[in-house]
Order: C-alpha cells, then structure tokens, then sequence
C-alpha cells in the first residue's frame, strides 16, 4: 500500500499526461511506485549525510541521492 496519498499522485499524472483520465489501478501503482522512489531517495540521502558524519539529510544529499536514483 502507497503510503502517498492518490490525490496528489493523480493531479500531478493529469498536468503531465496532458489532461488525460487515470483509471483507479494505475492510479494506485503510481503511488505506490512514487512511494518507493521517496523511500529510496531518503536511503541514498541518508548515506550521503552519514557519510559526512551528520544526523541531518541536506539539499546536497537529496540532489546526489537523485542523481543516483536517475542515473
């Protein structure tokens, strides 16, 4: 279970398709998936922050941790 709400998930999938509908299904895998993206971009910001011996998840870890994530 998508620990992100659907609302969100669905106007963003709306604005990006262009406008098109969103079955109740995809719309669950989305954010699900979306979900575990974040989960995933706070393990790989976490290392970075930990790596540098702090507690706190900077800017910087986020946009390495994304840059690893995407790449």
């Amino acid at each position: 279970m998508a620990e992100i709400p659907n609302a969100p998930v669905k106007r963003l999938m709306i604005e990006g398709s262009g406008g098109l509908r969103v079955s109740g299904s995809s719309l669950d895998l989305a954010a699900e998936r979306v979900s575990n993206i974040v989960r995933q971009l706070g393990q790989a910001a976490a290392s970075y922050a930990a790596a540098d011996g702090r507690k706190t998840i900077k800017d910087e870890d986020v946009n390495k941790a994304w840059s690893e994530i995407v790449a």
